[in-house]
């Protein structure tokens, strides 16, 4: 059955992609304010921005989405896993702060542009009966990644920040 096949990846690949961010957010105020000695505030409201830009960008991606799902997928993943790389040598090098936010802000943004698109190739390539389960299983990876997630990055942030970027 192809959409068992559809669903099986797609459910891998948002377990792969939300671990990704889901090992980030808990720790990147630790990151930002005890290692890099950012103000509470001045972090707390770039997230609010962040998560701000990330809600138009979904609607922005749901749009692109409609007409090139495969390409807004692999242009997210590709995005998320070269900043991924940046961020780990901006850890190393103490880069500037701007340029951590930065490269966080392009790594919300690439999230917020995967998910429309990879619901939209679920929906697409699943019959109507069977599309209940095939959400169910996608946000099954997606939940296993938030569990899963914080608990491997707070194991690599013990040995150092690197590991986690």
């Amino acid at each position: 059955m192809r959409d068992t096949r559809l669903v099986a990846t797609a459910s891998s690949v948002e377990l792969l992609a939300t671990a990704g961010t889901a090992m980030l957010v808990p720790f990147l105020s630790i990151y930002f304010v005890e290692e890099r000695g950012l103000a509470l505030t001045t972090y707390g409201t770039f997230m609010l921005l962040l998560g701000l830009v990330a809600s138009a960008a979904q609607v922005i991606g749901g749009g692109l989405a409609t007409r090139r799902a495969g390409v807004v997928i692999s242009a997210s993943l590709s995005t998320g896993a070269v900043v991924a790389g940046l961020l780990g040598w901006a850890s190393w090098a103490v880069a500037p702060l701007a340029a951590v936010f930065g490269l966080v802000a392009v790594h919300r943004l690439a999230h917020a542009f995967y998910g429309p698109a990879i619901r939209t190739v679920v929906a697409a390539g699943t019959p109507a009966p069977r599309r209940l389960l095939a959400f169910s299983w996608l946000r099954f990876g997606d939940n296993v990644a938030w569990a899963l997630g914080p608990a491997l990055a707070g194991v690599l942030v013990d040995a150092h920040y690197l590991w986690l970027f």
